[in-house]
């Protein structure tokens, strides 16, 4: 139990750090990120760990964008369902390649 306290601490603090570097993003970015959290609380059926790992991975692309001076819409397209459910997708995929 008490690894469970640990694991669950540790995983606060990696989402912590995330929503501080979300929070550096411009407001358009910012925008954004919010509504893909909203699909995937809404719409994703997630472990901790997978949600944190889509998170980051999106992140991880529009801080890239923001370094290239692109806006959010060239990266995700106008359609955020889309664009979300090919991280999770890839997600998914990823984690069936560590079972196998």
């Amino acid at each position: 139990m008490l690894r469970s306290f640990k694991h669950m601490s540790e995983e606060k603090k990696v989402y912590r750090r995330l929503m501080a570097r979300a929070a550096m993003l411009p407001k358009d970015y910012q925008m954004a990120f919010r509504k893909i959290q909203g699909y995937l609380l809404q719409f994703a059926v997630l472990d901790d760990d997978e949600m944190i790992k889509v998170q980051r991975d999106i992140l991880k692309e529009f801080e890239a964008g923001v370094g290239l001076g692109k806006t959010p819409m060239d990266i995700t397209g106008w359609d955020i369902m889309i664009y979300t459910n090919t991280h999770l997708r890839q997600v998914r995929a990823d984690d069936m390649g560590k079972a196998a």
